[in-house]
Protein backbone atom coordinates (compact mmCIF):
# COMPACT_ATOMS: atom_id res chain seq x y z
CA UNK A 1 0.00 0.00 0.00
CA UNK A 2 1.30 3.65 -0.99
CA UNK A 3 2.71 5.46 2.15
CA UNK A 4 0.83 8.56 3.74
CA UNK A 5 2.47 11.79 2.04
CA UNK A 6 3.48 14.43 5.28
CA UNK A 7 3.27 17.95 4.83
CA UNK A 8 5.93 19.40 3.82
CA UNK A 9 7.31 23.20 3.99
CA UNK A 10 6.10 23.88 0.51
CA UNK A 11 2.65 23.04 0.25
CA UNK A 12 1.32 26.12 -1.66
CA UNK A 13 2.82 26.80 -4.42
CA UNK A 14 3.19 29.84 -7.36
CA UNK A 15 5.95 28.86 -9.58
CA UNK A 16 6.45 30.08 -13.04
CA UNK A 17 9.78 29.34 -15.41
CA UNK A 18 10.84 31.73 -18.13
CA UNK A 19 11.20 28.81 -21.14
CA UNK A 20 11.80 31.51 -23.57
CA UNK A 21 14.98 33.24 -22.39
CA UNK A 22 15.89 29.50 -21.85
CA UNK A 23 17.98 27.78 -24.62
CA UNK A 24 19.74 24.27 -23.49
CA UNK A 25 22.15 22.77 -25.52
CA UNK A 26 22.70 19.20 -26.58
CA UNK A 27 24.16 18.30 -23.00
CA UNK A 28 21.87 20.23 -20.67
CA UNK A 29 19.26 18.79 -22.58
CA UNK A 30 20.58 15.07 -22.11
CA UNK A 31 21.47 15.40 -17.99
CA UNK A 32 17.29 16.89 -17.37
CA UNK A 33 15.72 14.27 -19.65
CA UNK A 34 17.78 11.53 -17.82
CA UNK A 35 16.23 12.65 -14.76
CA UNK A 36 12.87 11.91 -16.05
CA UNK A 37 11.03 8.17 -16.40
CA UNK A 38 11.07 7.03 -20.05
CA UNK A 39 7.07 7.22 -20.84
CA UNK A 40 7.51 11.48 -19.75
CA UNK A 41 10.87 11.29 -21.86
CA UNK A 42 8.71 10.10 -25.09
CA UNK A 43 6.01 12.57 -24.36
CA UNK A 44 8.52 15.53 -24.37
CA UNK A 45 9.84 13.86 -27.28
CA UNK A 46 6.49 13.49 -29.66
CA UNK A 47 6.64 17.42 -29.93
CA UNK A 48 7.61 18.10 -33.03
CA UNK A 49 9.03 21.79 -32.38
CA UNK A 50 11.61 23.02 -30.29
CA UNK A 51 10.22 25.30 -28.13
CA UNK A 52 7.22 22.83 -27.49
CA UNK A 53 9.46 20.08 -26.25
CA UNK A 54 11.41 23.07 -23.85
CA UNK A 55 8.06 23.79 -22.41
CA UNK A 56 6.94 19.66 -22.06
CA UNK A 57 10.08 19.13 -20.86
CA UNK A 58 10.29 22.27 -17.80
CA UNK A 59 6.28 21.19 -17.20
CA UNK A 60 7.87 18.10 -15.99
CA UNK A 61 10.57 19.40 -14.02
CA UNK A 62 8.35 21.47 -12.01
CA UNK A 63 6.14 19.01 -10.95
CA UNK A 64 8.63 16.82 -9.80
CA UNK A 65 10.47 19.66 -7.80
CA UNK A 66 6.78 20.40 -6.82
CA UNK A 67 5.90 16.73 -5.26
CA UNK A 68 9.77 16.58 -3.63
CA UNK A 69 8.89 19.97 -2.30
CA UNK A 70 5.88 19.13 -0.61
CA UNK A 71 6.32 15.76 0.00
CA UNK A 72 9.76 15.14 0.55
CA UNK A 73 9.66 12.32 -2.25
CA UNK A 74 12.67 11.73 -4.33
CA UNK A 75 12.53 13.50 -7.22
CA UNK A 76 13.01 11.01 -9.72
CA UNK A 77 10.56 8.53 -7.92
CA UNK A 78 7.86 10.44 -7.70
CA UNK A 79 4.84 8.31 -9.21
CA UNK A 80 2.81 11.30 -11.25
CA UNK A 81 -0.67 9.70 -12.65
CA UNK A 82 -3.16 11.06 -14.79
CA UNK A 83 -7.48 11.21 -14.34
CA UNK A 84 -9.41 10.21 -17.08
CA UNK A 85 -10.02 13.66 -18.29
CA UNK A 86 -5.92 14.28 -17.93
CA UNK A 87 -5.25 15.83 -14.44
CA UNK A 88 -1.96 15.09 -13.79
CA UNK A 89 -1.64 14.12 -9.86
CA UNK A 90 0.52 12.57 -7.20
CA UNK A 91 -0.44 9.15 -6.70
CA UNK A 92 0.33 8.98 -2.82
CA UNK A 93 -2.26 9.49 -0.19
CA UNK A 94 -1.81 12.71 1.81
CA UNK A 95 -2.08 12.67 5.22
CA UNK A 96 -4.30 14.95 7.97
CA UNK A 97 -2.59 17.68 9.05
CA UNK A 98 -1.95 21.10 7.14
CA UNK A 99 -2.33 19.81 3.65
CA UNK A 100 -4.60 16.75 3.88
CA UNK A 101 -5.54 17.29 -0.08
CA UNK A 102 -2.40 18.52 -1.19
CA UNK A 103 -2.55 18.82 -5.40
CA UNK A 104 -1.11 20.67 -8.10
CA UNK A 105 -1.88 21.65 -11.53
CA UNK A 106 0.78 22.60 -14.87
CA UNK A 107 -0.21 24.62 -17.48
CA UNK A 108 2.81 26.03 -20.14
CA UNK A 109 2.50 28.17 -23.30
CA UNK A 110 4.26 31.13 -25.14
CA UNK A 111 7.41 32.57 -22.83
CA UNK A 112 5.72 30.31 -19.54
CA UNK A 113 5.47 27.22 -18.01
CA UNK A 114 3.68 27.79 -14.51
CA UNK A 115 2.40 25.23 -11.51
CA UNK A 116 -0.29 26.27 -8.69
CA UNK A 117 -0.43 23.64 -5.78
CA UNK A 118 -2.87 23.73 -2.65
CA UNK A 119 -3.44 21.93 0.51
CA UNK A 120 -6.32 21.81 1.00
CA UNK A 121 -8.59 22.79 -2.27
CA UNK A 122 -8.73 21.97 -5.79
CA UNK A 123 -5.90 24.10 -7.89
CA UNK A 124 -6.12 24.29 -11.66
CA UNK A 125 -3.99 26.83 -13.56
CA UNK A 126 -3.50 27.87 -16.82
CA UNK A 127 -1.61 30.35 -18.46
CA UNK A 128 -2.75 32.15 -22.23
CA UNK A 129 0.20 33.54 -23.77
CA UNK A 130 -0.48 36.32 -26.51
CA UNK A 131 -0.27 35.09 -30.73
CA UNK A 132 3.06 36.60 -31.33
CA UNK A 133 4.49 34.42 -28.61
CA UNK A 134 2.37 31.56 -29.32
CA UNK A 135 3.47 31.47 -32.37
CA UNK A 136 6.79 31.34 -32.03
CA UNK A 137 8.66 28.33 -33.38
CA UNK A 138 7.01 28.13 -36.06
CA UNK A 139 6.48 29.23 -39.73
CA UNK A 140 5.43 32.88 -39.65
CA UNK A 141 6.51 33.11 -36.14
CA UNK A 142 7.20 36.27 -33.83
CA UNK A 143 5.96 40.25 -34.82
CA UNK A 144 3.15 41.50 -33.12
CA UNK A 145 -0.24 40.48 -32.98
CA UNK A 146 -2.16 42.75 -36.28
CA UNK A 147 -5.75 43.65 -35.56
CA UNK A 148 -6.88 40.89 -38.59
CA UNK A 149 -4.73 38.03 -37.24
CA UNK A 150 -7.42 39.03 -33.99
CA UNK A 151 -10.30 38.91 -35.49
CA UNK A 152 -9.48 35.97 -36.92
CA UNK A 153 -9.10 34.05 -33.60
CA UNK A 154 -11.96 35.82 -32.00
CA UNK A 155 -14.04 34.49 -34.78
CA UNK A 156 -13.02 30.53 -34.74
CA UNK A 157 -13.38 30.84 -30.83
CA UNK A 158 -16.55 33.08 -30.91
CA UNK A 159 -18.28 29.74 -29.35
CA UNK A 160 -15.97 29.65 -26.61
CA UNK A 161 -17.41 32.81 -24.44
CA UNK A 162 -20.80 34.41 -23.49
CA UNK A 163 -22.21 37.51 -25.17
CA UNK A 164 -21.61 38.78 -21.87
CA UNK A 165 -17.99 38.13 -21.97
CA UNK A 166 -17.19 39.14 -25.44
CA UNK A 167 -19.03 42.32 -24.47
CA UNK A 168 -16.10 43.13 -22.52
CA UNK A 169 -13.38 42.12 -24.62
CA UNK A 170 -14.93 44.15 -27.50
CA UNK A 171 -15.39 47.18 -24.88
CA UNK A 172 -11.60 47.38 -24.43
CA UNK A 173 -10.08 50.35 -26.76
CA UNK A 174 -7.23 48.75 -28.60
CA UNK A 175 -6.36 45.70 -30.35
CA UNK A 176 -4.36 45.14 -27.47
CA UNK A 177 -6.49 45.53 -25.08
CA UNK A 178 -8.77 43.68 -26.35
CA UNK A 179 -6.58 40.62 -26.45
CA UNK A 180 -5.51 41.21 -22.94
CA UNK A 181 -9.20 40.54 -21.77
CA UNK A 182 -10.18 37.79 -23.90
CA UNK A 183 -6.53 36.11 -22.82
CA UNK A 184 -7.55 36.82 -19.14
CA UNK A 185 -11.03 35.25 -19.80
CA UNK A 186 -9.68 32.30 -21.47
CA UNK A 187 -7.27 31.66 -18.87
CA UNK A 188 -9.91 31.88 -16.19
CA UNK A 189 -12.01 29.15 -18.23
CA UNK A 190 -9.15 26.96 -19.03
CA UNK A 191 -8.08 26.87 -15.01
CA UNK A 192 -11.72 26.30 -13.98
CA UNK A 193 -11.77 23.02 -16.15
CA UNK A 194 -8.36 21.66 -15.27
CA UNK A 195 -9.73 22.52 -11.55
CA UNK A 196 -12.23 20.33 -11.91
CA UNK A 197 -10.50 18.03 -14.05
CA UNK A 198 -12.66 17.57 -17.11
CA UNK A 199 -10.72 19.80 -19.21
CA UNK A 200 -12.30 20.43 -22.37
CA UNK A 201 -15.24 17.83 -21.87
CA UNK A 202 -16.90 20.82 -20.30
CA UNK A 203 -18.33 23.21 -22.73
CA UNK A 204 -15.89 26.58 -21.84
CA UNK A 205 -19.24 28.28 -23.07
CA UNK A 206 -21.20 27.31 -20.02
CA UNK A 207 -18.87 28.81 -17.76
CA UNK A 208 -19.76 32.67 -17.33
CA UNK A 209 -16.67 35.20 -15.84
CA UNK A 210 -17.11 38.82 -15.12
CA UNK A 211 -14.23 40.33 -14.16
CA UNK A 212 -15.67 43.13 -11.27
CA UNK A 213 -13.43 46.22 -9.54
CA UNK A 214 -10.91 45.37 -7.42
CA UNK A 215 -9.39 42.64 -9.04
CA UNK A 216 -12.66 40.51 -8.08
CA UNK A 217 -13.55 37.76 -10.69
CA UNK A 218 -16.98 36.45 -10.63
CA UNK A 219 -18.55 33.43 -11.89
CA UNK A 220 -21.84 31.91 -13.37
CA UNK A 221 -22.42 28.02 -14.30
CA UNK A 222 -24.81 27.14 -16.74
CA UNK A 223 -26.44 30.75 -15.48
CA UNK A 224 -26.26 29.59 -11.78
CA UNK A 225 -24.28 31.83 -8.98
CA UNK A 226 -21.23 29.47 -8.09
CA UNK A 227 -19.52 31.53 -5.27
CA UNK A 228 -17.67 28.34 -3.94
CA UNK A 229 -14.91 28.99 -6.54
CA UNK A 230 -12.01 31.67 -5.77
CA UNK A 231 -10.08 33.03 -8.75
CA UNK A 232 -7.17 34.92 -9.22
CA UNK A 233 -5.83 36.37 -12.68
CA UNK A 234 -1.92 37.86 -12.94
CA UNK A 235 -0.26 39.30 -15.55
CA UNK A 236 3.17 37.92 -16.31
CA UNK A 237 5.93 39.69 -18.80
CA UNK A 238 5.60 39.58 -22.03
CA UNK A 239 1.52 40.22 -22.02
CA UNK A 240 0.93 36.73 -20.67
CA UNK A 241 -2.20 35.96 -18.59
CA UNK A 242 -1.77 33.45 -15.67
CA UNK A 243 -5.13 32.04 -13.85
CA UNK A 244 -5.86 30.04 -11.01
CA UNK A 245 -8.64 28.46 -9.87
CA UNK A 246 -9.54 26.95 -6.43
CA UNK A 247 -12.69 25.22 -4.90
CA UNK A 248 -13.77 22.23 -2.97
CA UNK A 249 -12.71 18.87 -3.10
CA UNK A 250 -16.60 18.11 -4.67
CA UNK A 251 -16.48 19.71 -7.45
CA UNK A 252 -13.65 17.14 -8.95
CA UNK A 253 -14.92 14.79 -11.86
CA UNK A 254 -12.86 12.10 -11.53
CA UNK A 255 -13.77 9.42 -13.42
CA UNK A 256 -11.96 6.77 -12.41
CA UNK A 257 -11.98 7.62 -8.39
CA UNK A 258 -8.02 7.34 -8.25
CA UNK A 259 -6.95 11.25 -7.74
CA UNK A 260 -9.81 12.01 -4.84
CA UNK A 261 -8.46 8.68 -3.13
CA UNK A 262 -5.35 10.54 -2.53
CA UNK A 263 -7.00 12.92 -0.42
CA UNK A 264 -7.08 12.06 3.49
CA UNK A 265 -10.02 15.15 3.54
CA UNK A 266 -12.23 15.24 0.33
CA UNK A 267 -15.11 15.99 1.94
CA UNK A 268 -15.06 19.75 3.84
CA UNK A 269 -17.57 21.43 5.22
CA UNK A 270 -18.74 25.04 3.50
CA UNK A 271 -16.68 26.52 6.77
CA UNK A 272 -13.85 24.83 6.21
CA UNK A 273 -14.05 25.81 2.50
CA UNK A 274 -14.08 29.63 3.06
CA UNK A 275 -11.27 29.37 5.34
CA UNK A 276 -8.95 27.59 3.21
CA UNK A 277 -10.05 30.19 0.38
CA UNK A 278 -9.28 33.43 2.47
CA UNK A 279 -5.82 31.96 2.55
CA UNK A 280 -3.66 34.52 1.00
CA UNK A 281 -1.54 33.66 -2.08
CA UNK A 282 1.32 35.57 -3.10
CA UNK A 283 2.51 36.28 -6.41
CA UNK A 284 4.15 33.66 -8.77
CA UNK A 285 7.62 32.79 -7.72
CA UNK A 286 10.17 33.25 -11.02
CA UNK A 287 12.44 30.12 -10.93
CA UNK A 288 15.02 28.74 -13.66
CA UNK A 289 15.24 25.88 -14.54
CA UNK A 290 18.15 24.63 -12.93
CA UNK A 291 16.05 25.33 -9.27
CA UNK A 292 14.37 22.75 -10.05
CA UNK A 293 16.32 20.31 -9.84
CA UNK A 294 17.28 18.10 -6.90
CA UNK A 295 20.92 19.40 -5.00
CA UNK A 296 22.32 16.55 -5.67
CA UNK A 297 22.38 16.72 -9.68
CA UNK A 298 22.89 20.96 -9.71
CA UNK A 299 26.77 20.60 -9.64
CA UNK A 300 26.60 17.95 -12.88
CA UNK A 301 23.71 20.43 -14.15
CA UNK A 302 26.05 23.04 -14.14
CA UNK A 303 29.18 21.25 -15.67
CA UNK A 304 26.91 20.40 -18.54
CA UNK A 305 25.93 23.93 -19.37
CA UNK A 306 29.81 24.91 -19.49
CA UNK A 307 30.42 22.01 -21.85
CA UNK A 308 27.45 23.31 -23.82
CA UNK A 309 28.86 26.82 -23.93
CA UNK A 310 32.24 25.62 -24.65
CA UNK A 311 31.62 23.92 -27.18
CA UNK A 312 28.92 26.16 -29.06
CA UNK A 313 25.87 24.24 -27.49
Amino acid sequence: PARAMAAGSGAALRWAVDVGSWHPGEREWQLLLGLLPQAECDAVARFVFKDDQKRALASRLLQRAAVARASGEPFSGARIARTKGGKPFHARRAAEGPAPNWNFNASHEGAWVVLAAEPVLLVGVDVSAPQDARRVGRAGAAGAARADHLEDLFRTLEPNLTPAEWASVRAQGTPAAREARFRAHWALKEAFVKARGDGLAFPLAEAEFALEAGGRVGLRVRGEQAPGWDFALEELPGRHWVAVARASPAEAVDALGQFLATFARPALSPADVRTAAAEARGPFERLRVADLLPEGEREAHRAAVRADGAHGG
